[in-house]
This record gives C-alpha cells, structure tokens and sequence, in this order.
C-alpha cells in the first residue's frame, strides 16, 4: 500500500468513547454482580445486577447524546 492510499483511507475508531466504555462496564459489571448474587444466594445483589444491565444500556446513548460518544473525523 503506498503512502497516497493511507493517506485517503477511511479512520473507523470502532466506538472507543466514553460512552461506550462507560455503557458496557456497568453491563458487565451488572452480569458479574448477578452471577455473584446467584453463586452465593442473595436476592438483593441478583437484583442489582438484573437492574445495572439495562440501566448501562440506557445511560449509553444519553452520554453519546451529552457529546462524551465518538468524535467524527
């Protein structure tokens, strides 16, 4: 490939922001909490996790919306 055609490439950050990283740990981290909560029989933390998965997916597109989601090139 020569220098003229990486020059005139297409850049795909592949969704690195905030909010994406933001999103999908507290996702993962409602996943883990729930594992968690079933491993050890508790009810409360079951739930918390249960509540973190969509809360995660909500909180998302607000913080794309608040500007913290992938900058245009």
């Amino acid at each position: 490939m020569s220098n003229q055609q990486a020059a005139i490439e297409h850049y795909e950050d592949e969704g690195h922001s905030v909010a994406g990283w933001i999103g999908v740990t507290l996702i993962m981290f409602g996943f883990a909490l729930g594992a968690v909560g079933l491993f050890i029989e508790s009810e409360v933390l079951v739930w918390i996790g249960v509540a973190c998965v969509p809360a995660g997916a909500i909180i998302w597109p607000i913080l794309k919306a608040m500007g913290l989601g992938p900058k245009e090139a």
